[in-house]
């Protein structure tokens, strides 16, 4: 990612590819998602697990940046 709207794709025996998106506001959309989760509407787009480990990595990150220490992801 080079910024929040555009990706350089890199694929073995393929030149690197260049792709921009549109510009979104992320927060608006994960709400709205999120609301249609709870209203029954429609699942969430992103697997509870998912979610779990991504947030267990980024604590073991914060805990490894207080305590200078390696931390080993439970997750």
């Amino acid at each position: 990612m080079l910024d929040e709207v555009t990706l350089v794709r890199r694929r073995a025996g393929a030149r690197p590819e260049t792709v921009t998106y549109p510009t979104t506001d992320v927060l608006v959309n994960e709400l709205a998602a999120f609301a249609d989760a709870v209203d029954g509407r429609q699942p969430f787009p992103v697997p509870e697990t998912d979610l779990l480990a991504t947030l267990a990595a980024f604590e073991g990150a914060l805990r490894s940046m207080q305590t200078g220490q390696l931390v080993t992801c439970d997750w």
